[in-house]
């Protein structure tokens, strides 16, 4: 992680310094200063969007359907933080969700297991009964994840 900042860092570095020595030395040409700038717009427009997640910061956004819970951490009463990963590619994702009381209650739930590396696996369930209105993530449900090593009682 720290690697992949710094090496983002260092292109936005060396990609600003030519862009700087391309509009020194062409101050009189006008069509190569539009470019220059269009360029260091969207740059600066992509940067400002993708450099979040490589940072860090949490994706406030909705949960995959079915992922593998890391742990969580609740900032009761406005949000809760959820690392996860999703799919096969063991990469670790911030997830940051709108604080439900039954959630932090299923949640607490897995913490001993959590503790104890227990596999857990999240899945937002479909309720038809809850209507359209609802939030999805108030249909979260943890489970301990299917693994032959692990009995569930």
């Amino acid at each position: 992680m720290q690697y992949e900042l710094t090496a983002w860092i260092s292109g936005a570095i060396l990609f600003f310094v030519v862009m700087l020595w391309v509009l020194a030395s062409n101050l009189k040409n006008i069509k190569i200063l539009k470019y220059v700038a269009l360029l260091l717009i969207i740059f600066f427009s992509a940067s400002y969007y993708g450099v979040n997640q490589i940072a860090g910061i949490p994706k406030y956004s909705a949960l995959p359907k079915k992922f593998d819970l890391i742990y969580f951490y609740i900032n009761e009463p406005d949000d809760i933080f959820l690392w996860i990963i999703v799919n096969e590619n063991n990469i670790p994702l911030t997830y940051r969700i709108p604080y439900s009381k039954d959630v932090h209650e299923r949640l607490e739930e897995t913490k001993n297991l959590l503790n104890y590396n227990v596999p857990i696996e999240g899945e937002i369930i479909d309720d038809p009964s809850t209507g359209n209105n609802s939030d999805p993530t108030d249909n979260i449900e943890f489970d301990i994840k299917d693994n032959p090593a692990i009995v569930k009682e």
